[in-house]
């Protein structure tokens, strides 16, 4: 009889279960998202807006953009052709790409458990670190929300799951596929190249070791993956006749790593604005200044690059403690979202409110634990290894974490494993126990470590506020505004927020205070001196609307609608003094 028909079907197919936990979670998250004022992107707002809006042209046939590619094209070309698909509502669309990116998650789970149990974990210990990432909710809300993160996280799940024999194969269809695989990674996850390279050296010196080294087999693999690629930088060359292998961001990225005020985290260059279109467009501006020129998409990419490469050179000390730090912010607890989207839905009790919801201190630390622990994973290791050193190279996000998660939960799985065997084997030298225990130790401490990070929790009130105010929820902006005061008291962004709830109140006396309060903190704040102006028409208060848009347009002489302001207040105030 066989032994497995003693246990129970779950303990069988455990990873069949914890995929169907998977996609039952991140189902009701998209219930909750949908009735919440979050469910659809508000334009300009971050990259949900970004991808929402390729997607949209993209489903019209704008398949190339009209000069090079400025993001990663892989997620954007697959959002569009599911747009295409449903073709109805933009909620539609939306939830259409909800459901498919929980679809993805719940495979990615799937192969967590499953590449786990291959590789020796026990079903209970790979079914424990499933549901982990089941439960992890950013992995939630990436999945659901219009991001590439969850694609990129499976792919690439996808290639170890697919490579994890290569090595030891003679068949070239399967390196050229392998390659293949690879290449497609690529178009929406640039750290794709290194790992394989990194991996493809690594093949190479195996081969030599065994006296089976076969050139064509690399040659095969990297064809594959060229061919992917290949259209996008042709697409680019037609563009500028430069060459740009996929994207012209990269340069500018990798400055945000590496310059004097770096933190590990991508930081908000004080002249530039935050969201991510706007970002790239005050990046170039910035730069055709200081080269006294027209740029084209790789002179930009080259100009930002250049200057981190001249930071790295000149402070080679204080790049290696930068390098040094990024690399505790990657096994850190703390989950650096730059887009804020999770404190915002804490916020507005939308979703994981409880403060039980697993963050990713779990995940890092177990699977730094299986780095260090785990045997026969040493194909898996090395891909982690290749993916880390592509990531601290730039900066350390959640979203960007988020990628190598599902590979961190097998490996987590397996140190688990390990540290169980080892204690429950009395055999096993003393030394051997002390050491496992030390590795657990080590990994958590780092896990845990207390790094000092800004506080945003006023940033996330005021963002919240300002998301409601974008839905016409005025008194809910008001609620976050005031709670974000109390943290911040000047700060003059969370004033102006605060004026304008008190205006869609159709309260503007409360509102010239606000905005009176925004302008004591910040006087150079054109919008705030135009809202004013408008509060003070609402109270028929013509003389002091003038004098309010007249300071608009002396900090903003471009404001679209400050004249306007301006000469209506004028006519009535020669209707009251003819």
């Amino acid at each position: 009889m066989n032994q497995d028909t003693e246990h129970p079907a779950w303990y069988r197919n455990p990873e069949i279960w914890v995929a169907l936990l998977t996609l039952l979670v991140r189902f009701w998250f998209l219930m909750r998202l949908q009735d919440s004022p979050f469910f659809v992107p508000i334009p300009g707002g971050n990259d949900r807006s970004l991808y929402n809006g390729l997607a949209q042209n993209i489903a019209k046939g704008h398949i190339f953009p009209e000069g090079v590619f400025a993001y990663m094209p892989l997620y954007p070309w697959c959002l569009g052709l599911l747009y295409a698909i449903v073709g109805s509502t933009p909620e539609a669309n939306i939830c259409a790409a909800g459901l498919v990116g929980a679809m993805l998650d719940a495979a990615t789970t799937f192969m967590i458990v499953r590449l786990a149990r291959r590789l020796g974990a026990s079903p209970y210990v790979a079914s424990a670190m499933g549901i982990l990432y089941a439960l992890y909710p950013t992995a939630i809300i990436y999945s659901t929300t219009i991001m590439p993160n969850t694609l990129n996280a499976f792919l690439l799940m996808t290639f170890v799951v697919a490579t994890r024999t290569l090595g030891t194969s003679p068949s070239r269809l399967r390196w050229f596929g392998a390659g293949l695989l690879a290449g497609v990674i690529a178009l929406g996850f640039a750290g794709m190249l290194l790992i394989l390279m990194i991996c493809l050296a690594n093949w190479a010196v195996c081969q030599v070791r065994r006296r089976a080294f076969n050139p064509l087999n690399l040659v095969c693999c990297l064809a594959g993956m060229a061919l992917p690629i290949f259209p996008a930088t042709l697409h680019n060359w037609r563009a500028e006749h430069q060459f740009v292998l996929v994207t012209a961001h990269g340069g500018f990225n990798f400055y945000m790593g590496n310059n004097p005020d770096a933190t590990g985290y991508p930081i908000q260059i004080s002249t530039f604005r935050g969201d991510a279109g706007s970002l790239l467009v005050d990046a170039r501006a910035e730069a055709e200044r200081i080269e006294g020129r027209k740029l084209t998409a790789a002179e930009f990419s080259a100009h930002w690059s250049d200057r981190a490469w001249k930071y790295i050179r000149e402070n080679p000390g204080a790049e290696g403690r930068l390098l040094g730090l990024k690399f505790l912010k990657f096994w850190n607890r703390v989950d650096y979202d730059d887009m804020r989207f999770e404190p915002m839905l804490r916020l507005s009790d939308v979703a994981f409110t409880w403060p039980t919801w697993p963050g990713f201190v779990w995940i890092a630390w177990l699977g730094f634990a299986g780095l260090v622990l785990a045997r026969g994973a040493g194909w898996l290791k090395l891909v982690v290894l290749s993916g880390l050193i592509g990531v601290i190279g730039f900066f350390i996000t959640a979203r960007y974490r988020l990628t190598f998660a599902p590979l961190l939960c097998v490996l987590g799985a397996l140190g688990i494993h390990e540290l169980i065997v080892v204690f429950c084997d009395p055999a096993r030298a003393r030394l051997k126990v002390i050491g496992t225990a030390l590795v657990f130790v080590v990994t958590g401490a780092i896990a845990f470590l207390p790094l000092s990070q800004t506080d945003f929790r006023a940033l996330d009130h005021l963002n919240t506020a300002a998301y409601l105010m974008e839905r016409k929820m005025p008194a809910m902006a008001l609620e976050q505004a005031i709670s974000g005061i109390r943290i911040s008291p000047y700060n003059a962004e969370l004033r102006f927020v605060e004026g304008n709830a008190f205006m869609g109140l159709r309260q503007p006396k409360d509102a010239v205070a606000a905005y009176a309060a925004a302008l004591e903190i910040k006087p150079s704040h054109a919008p705030a001196h135009f809202n004013m102006a408008q509060a003070w028409m609402e109270l028929n208060e013509p003389q002091n609307a003038a004098a309010e848009a007249l300071l608009a347009l002396k900090n903003d002489p471009k404001h679209p609608h400050a004249w306007e302001v301006l000469e209506e207040a004028r006519q009535r105030m020669q209707k009251i003094n003819p």
